[in-house]
């Protein structure tokens, strides 16, 4: 653990809710992360990204999305909704 940095280059705001969960894309050629917020959104991130569209947020739920999970088989991305 002593050995963890933190770029302030990669850090940003991908949702402007609180988040409830995340998880990690097991992706060989990304670094990508999913948040869901307690609004409903989810947000994408592709951390090493260049772009102004390193960030996608969508918002598929009315209530807090406490849980998400990445399927390692088909790598989809599966979300939990409970209200």
């Amino acid at each position: 653990m002593s050995q963890l940095t933190l770029d302030s280059k990669r850090a940003t705001r991908v949702l402007s809710t609180m988040i409830y969960s995340i998880a990690l894309h097991p992706s060989e050629t990304k670094l990508l992360v999913a948040a869901g917020g307690r609004a409903g959104e989810i947000a994408l991130w592709d951390v090493l990204g260049d772009s102004d569209l390193s960030v996608q947020v969508f918002q598929p739920h009315c209530g807090a999305v406490n849980c998400l999970s990445v399927c390692e088989y088909d790598q989809t991305i599966t979300v939990l909704h409970q209200s």
